[in-house]
């Protein structure tokens, strides 16, 4: 009577004897139960397995329905076995109300049918494998990623849908997650399909085990990556065209952050201003900026952060220390999450020194010209109004030293236009320079002016100039005849270091000491015999495109000494 199940003892189905339980379980007293047959609390579904375990002296457990007093009927677990009661054969029953567990089993098998339906339609592929590897359950999407029937997949290993280096690396994951029982959240491999096309996929995987906690297999989400895996090639594919490209273009291409600082720059870098890509990333712009220009820098990188966006020239200082100029096309970097924030800039930068010196010069060279424009017009003006007056006292006079005077402006007007051909010369030339005999030059150059007496003193060196030597010559033998009353010069030479220093010292008068420091100004004239004040300017500017200087001095113990430092090679 103290047991939980209920007991009850009969003879051939008639019932002899029963226990308290059975008494709550059927809702019945004991002598309500005595004598009537056990038939009547089996449920009718349950009738046919209780008489055939019956006839057959079944002693295991077996399930079956029963029914209460009132026709409510209950699951119970059933056995039996003979026994001897009071003297006669007769067998005991024990039974159980399983009615709770039963009710849980179907939750359970209701949940797992759920749980498959769901796993079945899921986008994803569900796999669950066991120990070996083998195809115990799969849905949909795994069957059609894979290709085959689900006949087919039912119990196939993963050697069969996998190369020989997948198979190993996935018995590996495989081997870890059961070693540790850690689940795998996101594993890459290839797997086959049916018709031979190989697909990427990416797989979770997690152990299986049962009841007992004994690992029984592995499950897991399996994601088709194929299309990630190809855009990833071909993103990397044009990542490296994109880097080839910039690290292979003669321009720089560089990255900032929002304050400034250099994220990235192209190797060009080096051979534009000299400093290793490592050397200038993680500083600033401004660090490489010429002082004067990065004012301008900063408000441009202002207004590029605003989204304002235009090409800027300035100045940065390479890594001698040489000032070069550069051309910026920059534009902002946007936020990727909210794409109205500006986090950086980007941009292109060329170097444009030599379009930038082009320009000087041909700025330079305009204002020249303008310069010999305006001193054709002041002075052959001049020379043809005197010209003009002259020629009408003559023809009422008849006077020969009108003839004189209007030879003398002729001559006058001829070297003004010779001497502004030669300086357009000079300035529109941009030829190469190579090796001249100053002494040769001087004595070709000499030939044009019969007073002077030449002599040369030294050891001379072909020295770096172009056609233009002559006009420097010229002109400052020209000076000394005009000007300085000479009659001889005394050309010596001198070798130091990289140059050779020539001395070409006149016998004349001199020039006065308030000139001396003008002489090579453009347009400077002084005294009575003063022209376009042209001459020693083009002096001056020649030798400084050789790379060399000119100044005058005082000569010993009169006259007037040029002293002119060439390059020499060797």
């Amino acid at each position: 009577d103290s047991t939980f199940e209920g007991i009850f003892i009969h003879d051939k189905g008639e019932i002899l004897d029963l226990n308290k339980s059975i008494e709550r379980m059927f809702d019945y007293v004991h002598d309500e139960v005595i004598g009537k047959s056990i038939m009547d609390f089996i449920a009718p579904e349950s009738i046919e397995i209780v008489l055939r375990n019956m006839q057959e002296g079944y002693d295991g457990f077996f399930e079956v329905m029963l029914q209460k007093r009132d026709g409510n009927t209950f699951a119970a677990e059933v056995m039996g076995r003979p026994i001897v009661y009071k003297g006669r054969p007769a067998r005991v029953v024990a039974l159980s109300d399983i009615t709770d567990r039963k009710q849980a089993e179907e939750a359970l098998q209701k949940s797992e049918e759920k749980y498959r339906t769901i796993l079945y339609r899921i986008e994803e592929g569900y796999y669950e494998v066991d120990l070996a590897g083998n195809f115990t359950f799969f849905n949909e999407s795994m069957r059609n990623m894979l290709g085959y029937s689900s006949d087919e997949m039912m119990g196939m290993n993963n050697r069969h849908y996998m190369t020989k280096e997948t198979a190993k690396k996935a018995f590996e994951t495989y081997n870890t997650v059961y070693n540790t029982g850690k689940p795998v959240q996101a594993f890459d491999y290839e797997l086959i399909r049916k018709n031979g096309q190989r697909i990427f996929v990416s797989t979770s995987v997690s152990l299986v085990k049962d009841s007992g906690d004994n690992p029984i297999g592995f499950r897991g989400i399996t994601h088709d990556i194929t299309q990630n895996k190809r855009s990833e090639e071909k993103l990397k594919e044009s990542e490296k065209k994109y880097r080839d490209l910039v690290e292979n273009m003669r321009d720089i291409f560089y990255t900032a952050d929002g304050t400034g600082i250099i994220t990235y720059v192209s190797p060009v870098v080096e051979q534009v201003v000299g400093f290793h890509p490592d050397e200038v990333i993680g500083k600033r712009i401004t660090d490489f900026t010429h002082p004067d220009d990065v004012p301008l820098i900063a408000q441009e990188f202002q207004q590029i952060l605003k989204g304002v966006m235009a090409p800027h020239e300035y100045r940065v200082v390479n890594k001698s220390g040489t000032a070069i100029w550069i051309r910026t096309f920059t534009q902002p970097i946007y936020d990727e999450k909210n794409g109205r924030r500006i986090i950086g800039v980007q941009g292109i930068i060329s170097d444009i020194t030599d379009r930038k010196i082009a320009e000087e010069d041909l700025l330079e060279h305009r204002e020249h010209l303008e310069l010999i424009n305006k001193i054709l017009r002041h002075d052959l003006t001049n020379d043809l109004v005197t010209i003009r007056s002259a020629l009408s006292l003559y023809n009422d006079s008849k006077e020969e030293e009108l003839l004189g005077e209007m030879s003398r402006r002729v001559e006058k007007s001829v070297g003004l236009i010779r001497r502004m051909r030669e300086l357009e010369s000079f300035m529109s030339s941009h030829r190469d320079l190579s090796l001249f005999d100053i002494q040769e030059v001087a004595t070709r150059v000499i030939a044009n002016y019969p007073v002077l007496e030449l002599s040369f003193n030294g050891e001379f060196h072909e020295v770096l100039a172009d056609e233009a030597i002559e006009s420097v010559i010229d002109n400052i033998l020209r000076n000394a005849v005009i000007h300085g009353k000479a009659r001889k010069i005394l050309l010596s030479a001198e070798t130091r270091g990289d140059f050779l220093v020539v001395h070409i010292a006149d016998d004349g008068i001199g020039i006065p000491g308030g000139a001396k420091e003008h002489i090579f100004e453009e347009g400077f004239i002084h005294g009575a015999t003063g022209q376009s004040g042209m001459g020693l300017y083009i002096v001056k500017k020649a030798m400084e495109s050789y790379g060399g200087s000119v100044y005058a001095d005082d000569n010993t113990p009169r006259g007037v000494e040029f002293v002119l430092r060439f390059r020499i090679v060797g």
